[in-house]
């Protein structure tokens, strides 16, 4: 009886072990390289291990949900700048033997090093929207204060802020101008500019983003509105166009079960788009992801947004003039989508 009793405890004591060995790592992000290159569209175990490393070093916002979204690849490849890896918005061998030793920029910063400024976001390609307000991010080794800046076709366009920035605070929220009234000089590709003067740190520019004028309205009428658990991302509107060089695929897919759950690929205005489409319950209405993809030379241009739809119904019967305006408001908009989507990528 003693020998059955000691032998269920050691086969216990094992099966503990095996347990806790197997469990996410604490000490180290990744315990060997994943046997798969992770990037959009991915989603495991694997994926939240990534996304909370790339939190920990502060180049991801949020949660580790381990879907791998746009927000994902946008911090990822800020990364990958910062080590001067291919910017690729691929998790692959190089990117996490990099998470195991910790060799980012940060690493290694000491009282002796050179100062040095690096910027994280906008890390080129995004296309912004006029009078929307994005996060500008960096790393920064010995400097005490910074001045950012923001430029056109090699014109100053002046600073974001009036006073000195701590470099300390790594970010700043900047509110786009909502009206773009800029010299002919402007060609819709703008850099931002960050420098110190004390010490000094010569001006380190960002790769180029786009704005869209404010003449594409993206004000959502009355009984529409936004959610924010579209793929993680803080913001689910106005959509964030971000530039990839994946190759274009769209695999299609029929909605099954309850709600929609579907990729569709349709022409809009003579371009060719892959349309993914979620419908989850809200209170008060139905929520819808999106996500658009459209071919572009090089890659791929895509955005992920949300939208709710507030039920008509609790305003009274078919006939009562609030629930037309709502159904009406809504319809107008819902048809009008795709058309708003396609002029926001151009």
């Amino acid at each position: 009886m003693k020998k059955i009793l000691l032998s269920i405890f050691v086969f216990s004591l094992m099966f503990s072990f095996a347990i806790k060995t197997w469990a996410m790592p604490t000490d180290r992000y990744v315990s060997e390289v994943p046997p798969r290159t992770l990037m959009v569209g991915i989603k495991g175990s694997d994926v939240q291990v990534l996304q909370q490393a790339l939190i920990d070093k502060g180049f991801l916002s949020g949660k580790a949900d381990g879907s791998f979204g746009q927000k994902t690849r946008m911090a990822l490849i800020a990364f990958q700048k910062a080590n001067n890896l291919k910017l690729d918005g691929k998790a692959g061998t190089q990117t996490f033997k990099l998470l195991n030793t910790d060799k980012q920029a940060s690493v290694g910063c000491t009282p002796a090093s050179t100062p040095s400024i690096t910027i994280l976001s906008p890390s080129g390609g995004e296309v912004f929207i006029a009078g929307q307000q994005i996060t500008v991010k960096w790393k920064s080794c010995n400097v005490q204060n910074l001045y950012i800046s923001w430029a056109t076709g090699g014109h100053d366009l002046g600073s974001l802020s009036e006073a000195p920035i701590a470099a300390s605070l790594g970010s700043y929220q900047w509110t786009l101008p909502s009206s773009l009234a800029l010299s002919s000089y402007s060609n819709n590709a703008y850099v931002i500019g960050i420098e110190s003067e004390s010490p000094s740190v010569a001006l380190v520019k960002s790769n180029s983003f786009t704005i869209n004028t404010s003449t594409i309205s993206t004000t959502l009428p009355q009984y529409v509105g936004t959610h924010s658990d579209c793929d993680g991302q803080s913001q689910c509107w106005p959509p964030i166009i971000s530039n990839s060089a994946t190759a274009y695929s769209c695999t299609t897919k029929i909605n099954s079960g309850d709600g929609v759950n579907d990729v569709i690929e349709k022409s809009i205005n003579n371009r060719t788009y892959c349309v993914k489409r979620l419908s989850d319950g809200y209170a008060g209405g139905i929520g819808w992801t999106y996500t658009y993809t459209t071919p572009k030379i090089g890659g791929i241009k895509t955005t992920t947004f949300g939208l709710t739809y507030q039920s008509c119904g609790v305003y009274g019967g078919p006939t009562d003039p609030i629930v037309i305006q709502c159904h009406t408001n809504q319809n107008n908009f819902a048809n009008n989508l795709d058309n708003l989507i396609d002029s926001l990528m151009q």
